[in-house]
C-alpha cells in the first residue's frame, strides 16, 4: 500500500513517514500543494494525507483539483483549523475523513486503516485501473511501426495485454460503450538476459519497454516505473492484503486466546453511541481496533499456503453482526523474528509483520490486564 503525505511542516511529515513505514506502508513525501496535487494526478497512491495550510495550494484547492482530475484515491485532511465550516469545506472540497491537529498517533492509524478498508477488495484494482489512466503515452519510438520492428519491441507477442470495456458518453450526452487494448512488452534481447542475470544473481537489470494501444502503428517507450505498475497484473497483487476484511464497525464480539487464557469483548450499541465492554467493565478498543485493522500482507509475496509450525502467539474469532451471524477464525503463528503466519478459516492466508502482532497482543493485554 502507498501513501503520499503532502505536509509543508518537514519534522510533521517525517514523524507520520516513520510511523507509517513501522506499519508496513511504501510512504512519500512532498511539501507544499502544487507538487501535492501534481504527485497525486501522476502517482498512483492508496491514500493521500494532506494538510490544509500550505505554500503555493492549500489543502482544499489540491483536493478539488485532484477530483477536477477523476482522482479517486482517499483523502485523509489534517489541519489545526477543528471549526465545524473548516470540516464541511474540506469534505465537500473532496476529503473523505477531517482529522485536528494534534492527533494521537493511534487516532491517525485508525483513520488510515478505515479509507483503506473503505474500498474493500477493490483497492487493488482501483489503484491498477489508475495506473492505466495516469499512463502518459509521450515517448514516441515510432508513428508507422513494421512487422519486424513489432517484433524487435517484443509487441508482436507482447508480455501483457490490458482489455477495458468501459462506457462513456457522446456528444449528445447519450450512453455509448467501447473497449481500449493496451500492449505491454519489454525489449526482448534485454528480457533474455535480465532473466539469464536474474538467475545467476537475482538482479534482472535495467528496463527498457514499449506500450502500443489496439492495433495502432504508433508505438510507445515507457518508464520502468509504468512498465512495473502495468505488470502488476496477477492475482496475488491484485487481492485483498488485510486479514480480517470486514468492517470492525460489524464486529459483535471477539473471542480471543492468548497465551492459553480466553478472553471475551463484546460491543452495545450502533455507530458513535457504540460500547466495548470486557466483562462488566467498558472498554477502550480503538487500539485493538488499529491493530486488527492494521493485519496486512507484506505483499504478493508474502501470500502462501505453507502450514504453520512454530508458536501460535494469538488466536480470535470474530462474530459479525449480520444477518448470518458470521464468524471469521484468525490465527497467528510465529514464522521467525520477523513475521508471524495469519490462517483464516484454518486455511494459511500470508506472512505479516510481527510487530504488527505483537501490537495486537499489547492492545489485548491493554484492555484485558487494565
Amino acid at each position: 500500500m502507498k501513501i503520499l503525505i503532502i505536509e509543508d511542516d518537514r519534522l510533521l511529515a517525517e514523524a507520520l513517514e516513520t510511523l507509517l513505514e513501522i506499519k508496513g506502508f511504501e510512504v512519500e513525501a512532498v511539501y507544499d500543494g502544487e507538487d501535492g496535487a501534481e504527485y497525486a494526478e501522476t502517482g498512483v497512491y492508496d491514500l493521500l494525507i494532506m494538510d490544509v495550510m500550505m505554500p503555493k495550494l492549500d489543502g482544499y484547492q489540491v483536493a478539488r483539483q485532484v477530483r477536477a482530475r477523476r482522482v479517486a484515491t482517499p483523502i485523509l485532511m489534517l489541519t489545526a483549523k477543528g471549526d465545524v465550516g473548516d470540516r464541511i469545506e474540506g469534505l465537500n472540497a473532496g476529503a473523505d475523513y477531517y482529522l485536528t491537529k494534534p492527533f494521537d498517533n493511534m487516532e491517525l492509524l485508525a483513520c488510515v486503516n478505515a479509507l483503506l478498508r473503505r474500498q474493500g477488495d477493490q483497492v487493488d484494482v482501483l489503484r491498477y485501473l489508475e495506473s492505466l489512466t495516469t499512463l502518459r503515452l509521450t515517448d514516441y519510438v515510432t508513428y508507422d511501426v513494421t512487422g519486424e520492428e513489432l517484433r524487435s519491441y517484443g509487441l508482436d507477442t507482447p508480455e501483457l495485454t490490458v482489455t477495458v470495456d468501459y462506457t462513456g458518453e457522446d456528444e449528445s450526452g447519450g450512453e455509448v460503450s467501447d473497449t481500449f487494448t493496451l500492449s505491454v512488452s519489454r525489449d526482448p534481447e534485454e528480457l533474455a538476459a535480465a532473466q539469464k542475470a536474474a538467475d545467476d544473481s537475482g538482479d534482472d537489470g535495467e528496463i527498457t519497454a514499449y506500450a502500443r494501444v489496439g492495433d495502432s502503428r504508433i508505438v510507445y517507450r515507457i518508464s520502468e516505473y509504468d512498465y512495473d505498475n502495468l505488470m502488476a497484473a496477477s492475482y496475488d497483487q491484485l487481492r485483498h492484503q488485510e486479514v480480517l476484511t470486514a468492517d470492525f464497525a460489524a464486529v459483535s464480539q471477539l473471542d480471543i486466546t492468548l497465551e492459553g487464557v480466553s478472553y471475551t469483548l463484546t460491543a452495545e450499541g450502533k455507530g458513535d453511541d457504540r460500547i466495548w465492554r470486557y466483562g462488566e467493565e467498558e472498554a477502550d478498543a480503538a487500539r485493538l481496533q488499529s491493530a486488527l485493522e492494521g493485519l496486512r500482507a507484506g505483499g504478493a509475496d508474502s501470500f502462501t499456503s505453507e502450514e504453520p509450525d512454530g508458536k501460535r502467539e494469538i488466536a480470535l474469532t470474530v462474530c459479525l453482526d449480520d444477518e448470518s451471524q458470521s464468524r471469521i477464525r484468525i490465527e497467528l503463528y510465529r514464522c521467525d523474528g520477523s513475521e508471524c503466519l495469519a490462517v483464516v478459516d484454518g486455511e494459511s492466508f500470508a506472512r505479516v509483520s510481527r510487530s504488527d502482532v505483537v501490537e495486537l497482543v499489547e492492545a489485548v493485554h491493554a484492555i484485558v490486564l487494565n
